[in-house]
């Protein structure tokens, strides 16, 4: 991922915000003043990922970005600590995709996984034929 920004300050944290030690898996939380407030018009997903700073002053962003601090503080991504894909750094999520699959009636089950960061590859049980719509 590499480092970070000027007049920002990264954090690697356990589930209970403390600081892991280096070469140890955790998640990335950044404070600083480029950070925004929140989302926008999403009061549950700001109150979960904007928290108070427990090292210090304003507010730190939990990310759920999954990372190692390495010796040259530096970061290395491991994943993420939800179901989330990054997919040619947009953020998807299997299961809206997996919900929308199994609208097709003729689909019992779906999955969605990720590869090389930069495909989606979906599986499908069904015990009927499906037909390719080529006009859709």
């Amino acid at each position: 991922m590499g480092a970070v920004l000027d007049k920002m300050t990264a954090y690697v944290l356990d589930e209970n915000l403390n600081e892991v030690v280096i070469g140890q898996v955790g998640e990335i939380c950044v404070t600083g003043n480029q950070l925004s407030k929140g989302y926008l018009k999403l009061k549950s997903e700001t109150k979960s990922h904007f928290v108070p700073n427990p090292f210090g002053e304003g507010i730190l962003c939990r990310t759920g970005d999954l990372v190692k601090r390495l010796d040259n503080n530096e970061f290395e991504f491991v994943g993420r600590n939800n179901f989330q894909l990054n997919i040619n750094g947009i953020r998807t999520e299997p299961g809206e995709i997996e919900a929308q699959i199994e609208k097709v009636p003729e689909i019992e089950k779906s999955v969605v996984v990720g590869y090389d960061d930069k495909f989606i590859a979906v599986y499908y049980v069904s015990h009927k034929e499906l037909e390719e719509n080529k006009n859709d």
